[in-house]
């Protein structure tokens, strides 16, 4: 509701990059705390001082923002009318009350008063609804507003609702003044245009406005039949405009009218500003919870249009009740997103996803990603029932594929800064999602390295799900009993993704299949499966298999496979 909340525009941006995606970045939490200027653009955000700066790893900030979202929910599905009115930037125009002597604008004026119009409206709206619909926690935090009715009632008497000056005696008169002028300039105009000795003087019989002045647009031959001021000549030089002697003084008067008239709204506003000043910390500590109030309630609104669920509870440690994603659709795809179940099963701490490419294993990556930080700013998920979240201290993401040719990063070396990072601020408590891990460089030593990577990050203690082609990985992630395989199913008869995830599946590419389904000659796909069969017999050989295994301080007893 109100204009462009900071949290909001925070999370759009973060939620923008995990549905339309965003390459090759490191994503973490700390990013919600504190925007870059150029996603924060002045003017968009309610303050850079009282922005939404809550911890968004704090499970009882998380939970209490899910109840309240709840509670909107409730309101939301009955007929009442809408509790929360928008309102514009306001933070500002509390700090120019807060300065003894300042004034603010009429139309900074109108915004604080259809700002504390929104916060009588929601608390009598909550209040009103409390009974009949349980909310304890919104009815709770209204009551936590200011009365802010002795603010309103002194902006509204000075402006109409509509943000117009009210005709007060000190301003009747210099409007009345202002009028007759107008009136007169007008009288004077028309004794030109009406009479018909100046047809064959006047261009039009319409007067236009140069430099604030009513000027009459004369030819030029006959410009001495209009005694007065030239204020402009056409560029064909045929029509001067002449403000006409007997209505100068007249423009000069309005002139100095409308100044008179500015000044003393001015007078008036730095009166008002005086008047309000005493309730400056009070309009301050008001948008704090009426920001929590359109943030709760955007998200209840956004999971009634994706019939969404809060996600329960977990612990990131527990092995009894893991990270559970039922029914799971990724918001960008609407109708078309094919639900998926993502289950981190007892004691698991890695999920290998293989499978063809386009089958959806990014899309998996994405919107277990979005889905954390949906959960860890109190928004619903597009899920099911029974899914389950832990709140993580951060969300580390490498995604993509990015080059950099001004940093003559290669797309191997593009991952693996990234993966550096990682390595360098996960923790025992994060969420790590890394696609084609190990990709870019020789893939005996691309999957060694990748098994290391991944075991590193299982002695962290992390969640880990990364996506893969290698058969190294696969077969590690059955004999190790930290990782689990996952795969995304593939219909090799219409050659298409079902997008299906099946855990406990490893997946395979189909290269062979899909290139037959394509038309390539069968004697090629043959002899492909020869020099297979030839290097590898039924197996890995030793060497492939020779697999990478340090103890990163663990202690923990390695074999080999």
């Amino acid at each position: 509701n109100a204009k462009k909340t900071p949290f909001l525009i925070i999370a759009a941006v973060l939620i923008f990059f995990l549905l339309a995606g965003g390459t090759g970045v490191v994503v973490k939490t700390q990013i919600f705390d504190k925007a870059p200027n150029d996603i924060l653009k002045p003017g968009e955000n309610e303050d850079t001082e009282n922005n939404d700066k809550n911890d968004k790893n704090d499970k009882e900030e998380i939970e209490e923002r899910k109840n309240l979202s709840r509670e909107w929910l409730k309101y939301l599905n009955t007929t009442r009318s809408p509790a929360l009115s928008g309102w514009n930037p306001v933070y500002n125009i509390f700090k120019a009350v807060s300065v003894e002597g300042a004034g603010i604008s009429l139309e900074q004026t109108k915004d604080l008063g259809s700002y504390c119009n929104s916060v009588y409206k929601v608390r009598s709206a909550i209040e009103s609804a409390e009974g009949d619909l349980g909310l304890k926690n919104l009815s709770s935090l209204v009551k936590e507003l200011p009365d802010l009715g002795a603010v309103g009632a002194a902006i509204f008497r000075v402006i109409s609702p509509d943000g117009e000056m009210r005709d007060l005696p000190q301003i009747q008169a210099i409007r009345a003044k202002i009028a007759s002028l107008n009136a007169k300039i007008k009288g004077i105009m028309q004794s030109f245009t009406s009479n018909s000795k100046y047809a064959d003087v006047l261009e039009s019989t319409v007067p236009v406005l140069r430099g604030g002045r009513q000027v009459l647009a004369v030819k030029s031959n006959r410009r001495s039949s209009v005694p007065g001021i030239i204020h402009e000549m056409s560029q064909t030089g045929q029509t001067v405009y002449i403000e006409p002697d007997d209505a100068v003084q007249c423009s000069n008067e309005l002139v100095e009218a409308e100044f008179e008239l500015a000044a003393e709204i001015r007078k008036i506003l730095i009166e008002l500003a005086g008047k309000i000043r005493p309730y400056a910390e009070d309009l301050k500590a008001s948008l704090k919870i009426m920001e929590k109030l359109d943030i709760t309630r955007a998200a209840a609104a956004w999971g009634k249009g994706v019939n969404g669920v809060f996600a329960e509870k977990c612990e990131h440690e527990s092995e009894n009740l893991p990270l559970w994603l039922l029914q799971a659709r990724h918001p960008l795809l609407g109708e078309k997103a094919v639900p998926i179940d993502v289950r981190f099963l007892d004691g698991k701490r890695i999920l290998i996803i293989t499978g063809p490419n386009t089958g959806g294993k990014t899309v998996t990556l994405k919107t277990i990603a979005l889905f954390a930080m949906l959960n860890q700013s109190g928004f619903p998920v597009p899920a099911a029932e029974g899914t389950r979240l832990p709140v993580f201290s951060g969300v580390f993401a490498d995604i993509g594929d990015e080059q950099s040719i001004s940093e003559s990063l290669s797309t191997f070396s593009s991952h693996m800064s990234n993966i550096v990072s990682i390595t360098h601020n996960a923790t025992s408590n994060s969420l790590i999602l890394v696609d084609e891990l190990g990709s870019g460089t020789d893939p005996l030593e691309g999957a060694h390295l990748a098994i290391s990577i991944l075991q590193y990050f299982t002695e962290l203690g992390a969640l880990t799900v990364a996506t893969s082609h290698y058969q190294e990985l696969k077969k590690y992630a059955l004999v190790t009993p930290s990782f689990k395989n996952a795969s995304v199913e593939f219909d090799i008869e219409n050659l298409r993704p079902t997008y299906r995830l099946l855990v406990g599946i490893p997946g395979k590419s189909n290269a062979f299949a899909i290139s037959k389904r394509l038309g390539i000659d069968d004697d090629i796909i043959q002899q492909a499966k020869s020099y297979i069969a030839e290097k590898y017999g039924d197996t890995l050989r030793a060497d492939i298999l020779q697999i990478p295994h340090h103890g990163f301080g663990s202690g923990r007893a390695q074999g080999e496979i």
